[in-house]
């Protein structure tokens, strides 16, 4: 369900959670000898960085978060590194009244009016009303017993980055070994998954990126293939343009692809660039911009990724040399073409939990 807390609403403390995300963003909690990074943006130059930490370390541990994503890296004693991809449970409806106050403390006393508004917000009635066209006038109204973080609130990142504080301090105070880790973070009052390490560094994934070796040798993020191939073959409302529906159609997969691997040069991009006509660092023509301006925006491309090869993004999915014959082949059809087969399952699996399998 979608709670509508209206425009109004979205205009009330947006200058002051801006400035708490950028005091965030610019001083690291260091404690324990754990580094905490709160990642602003999705530059690509500060995803590296990113990247580059979480591999090594710059001290016993390395705990990055936006909002309810994050990822843990920790050193052990005998110098190895083991790596976590953590996600909290229901994140947004999780939290409790003391979360609330806590975020209502972590404000200067000068800006406690505000977020004072801000909470109270989500402490508003929900109002359901009848879908029965004789019973319109019937309304139901459910008043929460404190804070509940409604779809829309403008504190959701803030709210979410102080879940994610909270576990980064639990596991640099208390630094549990694998098998109490899950434990350990529950004493937060959170359910997390991804408890378990990670066997291949390269499926770590933070904002939907994972970590790849350029041809220089340096770490680099890379847009996982998933959240290409389910962008792939829609489009929200009427297809932009006018004129013969393919063409329409090949402008805008060419204008998807613009959005997602433009700055990106490899010989399965390249391959998927030469399919619509596309050439490296082109971007969304102006009739498709707004239909592929969401995913342009969640990324900011300040470096271009050179890839010698594509056996980072394989080796991640796990992929036989058939799978990765397939996913050459099913990259190279033109529109209109539907294709089910167990690499694309593997990506869509690992990326979003989603199924593609052939048929038994």
């Amino acid at each position: 369900m979608i709670a509508d807390l209206g425009v109004g609403a979205s205009l009330v403390g947006f200058r002051l959670l801006e400035m708490l995300k950028r005091a965030q963003n610019e001083e690291d909690l260091e404690i324990n000898d754990h580094t905490l990074h709160f990642c602003k943006s999705p530059q690509t130059s500060e995803l590296s960085k990113v990247f580059k930490n979480l591999l090594n370390p710059p001290g016993k541990g390395y705990f990055v978060f936006f909002s309810d994503d994050s990822c843990y890296s920790r050193r052990r004693p005998d110098g190895s590194v083991e790596l976590f991809n953590l996600d909290i449970s229901s994140c947004d409806s999780s939290h409790t009244n003391l979360l609330f106050d806590l975020l209502y403390e972590c404000v200067p006393s000068r800006f406690k009016n505000q977020m004072g508004w801000l909470i109270r917000q989500c402490t508003a009635p929900l109002k359901l009303k009848s879908c029965v066209e004789k019973n319109k006038k019937d309304v139901l109204l459910f008043y929460p017993n404190g804070p509940r973080l409604f779809t829309g609130s403008t504190l959701t990142t803030a709210i979410n980055n102080l879940a994610n504080i909270l576990i980064g301090v639990q596991l640099a105070l208390v630094n549990p070994d694998t098998k109490d880790l899950a434990s350990c973070i529950a004493e937060t009052g959170y359910i997390v998954t991804g408890t378990e390490p990670l066997k291949n560094f390269r499926e770590l994934q933070f904002l939907k990126n994972s970590p790849v070796i350029d041809r220089n040798g340096e770490i680099k993020p890379l847009l996982n293939l998933g959240v290409f191939l389910r962008a792939s073959g829609v489009c929200r409302g009427d297809l932009p343009g006018r004129g013969n529906v393919r063409d329409r159609a090949r402008r805008f997969q060419k204008g998807l692809i613009n959005s997602c691997y433009s700055h990106v040069s490899s010989p399965f991009f390249d391959m998927m660039r030469s399919t619509f006509h596309s050439t490296k660092g082109e971007l969304p023509t102006r009739e498709v911009v707004n239909f592929t301006n969401d995913l342009a925006f969640k990324q900011i491309k300040d470096v271009n990724v050179e890839l010698a090869n594509d056996d980072d993004m394989f080796s991640r999915y796990n992929l036989t040399s058939a799978e990765i014959e397939e996913l050459k082949l099913f990259i190279q059809q033109d529109v209109g073409t539907i294709m089910v087969s167990s690499g694309l399952d593997k990506v869509l699996t690992l990326d979003y939990g989603l199924r593609c399998a052939p048929a038994a």
